[in-house]
This record gives structure tokens, C-alpha cells and sequence, in this order.
């Protein structure tokens, strides 16, 4: 199947500078991101039922921070990022253009951010695709989760444990995101970006392009676009040129399974996100060309007592890389900051 060269594992150090509201003592410091990586097995114990193959696979991603604070034993609070389909870990550090790199931003601004890539996709293991689905993932974040905790995963450099974790999910992944909360109930906060119950019709229309080209899958990927140019026209509603051809041309094929559940996913979430009782926070941009309703989305979860929705104009369903892309850091790192996510 088509995929994105890993990325190169090497320690990345940057001067950090003020970022929407960073303090200074943080603004001071060195930023790091190092090369981490999880072994999980591929199995399904959420309430998202599908199916999963039991075998053992290893998630590989980066840890981004301050570097005096990921020195440290332990890291007082982290936000783990999933991305969603046809992307990789790389929608939250593209650095082939300057001022797109979400964790290092964040970093900035004095956060810890651990970004992966999800099961097959970038560099980390595939299972056979018709056995990897949203329910299964979901109890793989379960597991990166707890080996945060417990600082048993695995790092080229320092591998401090995590105290309070935020989990993150964008498009598909808002879907194992929230699975994985109500499901295992072991995250300290929910943020839903681009993505829930209230779909455009476009959605339905790429999900069932890719799932006939998956009656014929041998290894069980398909990519959710065939055509560049119309991905990046769903994708992204106002983003520089060079970001909408680099994304649009790396493009990755998706498992077949994630999409061919996806009925089944939305009824386990409206039975069970009234359940999730940790601070949620749902985003999106009011021109997304899928997922446009973060408002109605913030509804469904009626058991949490701390919801907070935001919709940002002008921008679209590539809320992380478009233009506005800083109006989506603010509103995320002062939410975080709000409840106790920052790093300091």
C-alpha cells in the first residue's frame, strides 16, 4: 500500500520563542522533540466492537516539550495526538513550512505533546487492514496511555513518566479518541477536532468510494482519495499552496476496517458518550467540508460537567496546517492551561 517515509529519528532542538501567551521563563528555553515508541498488541477490549488480529505491533512517534521539563522524572501533564485519515503523524509537525509545526508551537507555549503515528500508517507497524479499526486502536491509545504513565515505553533520549494526559483526536481519530474515553476512562480531558456524529454527506460519499475499491484489497488499504485535487479541496479550505500539494501528495491509504465499522461506531458513541466525565472540549472550522458542527457535537456528551465548543471561521476540515492555524492553538493551549495541561 502507499506509504509516507518514516521520519528521520534524530533529536530536533529549536530556540523557542513567545507563542500566544507562553510565559516567559518558558519562551527562554530549548525545544525538543524525540524519537519514542510503544509496543502494543492489536486487540479489541473497547466498547467500538471489530475485529483485531491479537498480534503485537510497535506505534512509533515523538515526544515534544521544553527541554528542561522533559529532563525531568516526572512531567506533570501531556497531551497525546492522533491524527485522522489519509495523514500521518506529520499534520502535527510539518516543518516544510515555517510557523506549522503544532507541538513545537505548543511546546512553546510551555506544553508537552506526544504525537504518534497511528497502526498503519508513517513508521509505525501495520496489521492486515481489515483487522485494524477504530475499536482496536482505541484500546491501542489505551495502552500508549498507561505505559505513559508507568514510563515503560521506549525513547532515544530522556523517558520521564506522565502525570495528567489530555487525549486528542482529529477526523477518524476523534472517533478512536472518544472510545478510547468511554471505553477505558483513563484520560484526564477529551478534545474532539474535526470530527463527530454530525457529518456532511461528503463523508458518506469518500467512505463508500473506498470501501469498493476494498472488496478487492489484498492487504486490506485503500486510500480514502484517488484524486489529489480533490482531496485537498475537502481538506483544507484556506491553506498556503505548498502545504495543500505536500499533504495532498503524501496521502496515505487507510484501512479498509476503520471505515467499513464506522455505522457501528456512531451507535456505540451515542450510547456511550453521555458517559465520558472529563473536561471535553469539541473544535472545528465553520467551513469544514465533513465535520462542521463541533456545537452539536459538544451536546452528546451530557455527562461531563466542564464542555466547552469552539468554531473558528474561515477555516476547514485541515484545521492544524491552514492559515488560521495560531486561532487553533490559542483556543486549545488556553483550554488546556485552563485545566491544568501545561507543563509548568
Amino acid at each position: 500500500m502507499p506509504r509516507i517515509p518514516a521520519l528521520a529519528a534524530v533529536v530536533g532542538v529549536v530556540l523557542a520563542l513567545p507563542a500566544f501567551g507562553g510565559s516567559p521563563a518558558v519562551a527562554a528555553q530549548a525545544v525538543v522533540s524525540i524519537p519514542v515508541s510503544f509496543e502494543v498488541v492489536n486487540q479489541n477490549r473497547s466498547a467500538a466492537q471489530c475485529p483485531a488480529d491479537e498480534a503485537r505491533y510497535t506505534v512509533r512517534g515523538h515526544l515534544t516539550g521544553p527541554a528542561s521539563v522533559l529532563r525531568q522524572d516526572i512531567v506533570r501533564a501531556a497531551t497525546l495526538y492522533l491524527h485522522g485519515n489519509a495523514v500521518d503523524e506529520r499534520i502535527w509537525r510539518y516543518t516544510k513550512v515555517e510557523g506549522y509545526n503544532h507541538v513545537a508551537e505548543m511546546a512553546r507555549a510551555g506544553f508537552v505533546s506526544v504525537s504518534i503515528d497511528r497502526l498503519g500508517y508513517g513508521a509505525s507497524d501495520a496489521p492486515p487492514g481489515k483487522e485494524n479499526c477504530f475499536g482496536d486502536e482505541a484500546d491501542v491509545a489505551h495502552q500508549i496511555v498507561g505505559q505513559l504513565r508507568a514510563g515503560s515505553y521506549r525513547s532515544d533520549g530522556p523517558r520521564p513518566k506522565v502525570g495528567r494526559l489530555a487525549l486528542v483526536g482529529h477526523s477518524a481519530a476523534g472517533f478512536v479518541a472518544m472510545a478510547e474515553a468511554y471505553s477505558f476512562r483513563d484520560v484526564d480531558a477529551l478534545v474532539v477536532v474535526a470530527s463527530g456524529e454530525f457529518a456532511t454527506p461528503r463523508v458518506a460519499e469518500v467512505v463508500a468510494d473506498q470501501q469498493r475499491r476494498c472488496l478487492d484489497s489484498e492487504d486490506g488499504y485503500e486510500p480514502i482519495y484517488t484524486d489529489e485535487a480533490a482531496f485537498g479541496r475537502d481538506f483544507f479550505f484556506d491553506a498556503e499552496p505548498q502545504v495543500v500539494a505536500d499533504i495532498a501528495d503524501a496521502r496515505i491509504a487507510d484501512s479498509c476496517g476503520g471505515t467499513s465499522f464506522a455505522a457501528a461506531d456512531v451507535a456505540a458513541d451515542l450510547a456511550k458518550l453521555a458517559t465520558i466525565d472529563v473536561p471535553v472540549l469539541t473544535i472545528g472550522g465553520a467551513q469544514d467540508s465533513f465535520f462542521p458542527h463541533p456545537d452539536l457535537q459538544a451536546k452528546l456528551f451530557a455527562g461531563s460537567p466542564d464542555v466547552q465548543t469552539v468554531k473558528l471561521d474561515g477555516m476547514g476540515h485541515g484545521i492544524v496546517l491552514e492559515r488560521k492555524a495560531p486561532a487553533f492553538r490559542a483556543a486549545l493551549a488556553g483550554w488546556l492551561r485552563d485545566r491544568r495541561f501545561a507543563a509548568h
